[in-house]
């Protein structure tokens, strides 16, 4: 019988924290590095380009302007964040699973086939891992039957 999948709100997308956050956090720290380094060429710009006078008259927009930059930019991050965890997931959570039923195996001495979710990154490391697994079993490849 087949497990009926949680609704998505449900759904653990943190399945290995070390694994996953790494990537998102390398993402999310070379994203601020490159928005800083922009925001501050802008900011360089606008001083070089106006006279103190109009940079004095301006200074509320000026300020009005980064600030709504930095609102949109900080919106992004956390999608990207977001986004980093759902394509991770669907890396990390097959590794777990692998990891898990091996470990099982080896420690029951039972093999059996390995099943991770459909869409889910490793299928045909899982396949090759499945023939193996076969093999091991003693049970023929039905591949390479005529």
């Amino acid at each position: 019988m087949e497990q009926k999948r949680p609704p998505i709100w449900k759904r653990k997308y943190l399945i290995s924290r070390k694994f996953q956050l790494k990537y998102v956090w390398l993402v999310i720290v070379s994203f601020i590095i490159v928005i800083g380094l922009v925001l501050w060429d802008i900011h360089k710009m606008l001083k070089t380009l106006m006279p103190c006078v109009q940079m004095m008259e301006m200074a509320p927009e000026i300020a009005k302007s980064e600030m709504l930059l930095l609102v949109k930019v900080s919106s992004i991050m956390v999608i990207l964040a977001l986004l980093m965890v759902y394509l991770t997931f669907k890396i990390a959570g097959p590794l777990f699973r692998i990891e898990k039923e091996i470990r099982s195996m080896l420690d029951t001495k039972e093999y059996k086939n390995i099943k991770i979710r459909q869409g889910d990154e490793a299928q045909e490391l899982v396949e090759l891992l499945n023939k193996l697994i076969n093999q091991i079993k003693g049970v023929p490849d039905n591949e390479n039957k005529i």
